[in-house]
């Protein structure tokens, strides 16, 4: 999604240079920057959920545990960038990162499950 709104803003940076409005033209680049910095980070976590496939599968709790942390942290970034740029956003792209949200949450507490519940489990 935020490959596309760094797609569709990219013209309306261009368009605003022409005009030479410079208050509306550095808010349209920071959009443009933070949509580009967020692709980013969802490629970098894409790299992190493949490992965490493997920590769950191979049942390596160090791995499951730094996913944790990692997950909280891109959580963090990820709602900071959403809310510098909110106002700039239109209501479906909002209610899609509100659902977005909730999902983190969800993820995250998973995660921190799955880690104490292998952390409790005997051997056998």
């Amino acid at each position: 999604m935020m490959i596309v709104v760094s797609a569709t803003i990219e013209p309306i940076k261009y368009g605003l240079e022409e005009v030479r409005d410079f208050e509306a033209e550095a808010a349209v680049t920071g959009l443009y920057v933070m949509s580009i910095i967020l692709v980013l980070m969802f490629l970098t976590k894409f790299c992190f959920d493949i490992v965490f496939i493997y920590g769950v599968i191979t049942e390596k709790p160090t791995i499951i545990r730094s996913y944790f942390f990692m997950w909280v942290v891109f959580f963090l970034l990820s709602m900071f960038t959403f809310f510098l740029n909110a106002r700039h956003y239109d209501y479906g792209t909002i209610c899609m990162e509100v659902f977005y949200i909730s999902l983190n949450l969800y993820a995250i507490l998973l995660s921190h499950s799955f880690y104490k519940q292998l952390n409790t489990r005997e051997e056998v």
